[in-house]
């Protein structure tokens, strides 16, 4: 450990390093979306191909 350093790290503050965030906000539901989307496209071509 370095002398400029004081102890470890906490535990609690060490784990917070790692929790999951969101980089892009609005990224999961943009996709869901989408991929909304592009089933609905692909029922109807099924749709249309069966008449």
């Amino acid at each position: 450990m370095s002398k400029n350093q004081p102890g470890k790290m906490p535990i609690s503050q060490r784990a917070k390093q790692f929790m999951p965030f969101a980089a892009l906000k609005g990224l999961d539901e943009a996709l869901r979306r989408k991929e909304w989307e592009v089933e609905e496209k692909q029922r109807l071509k099924d749709k249309i191909w069966k008449i």
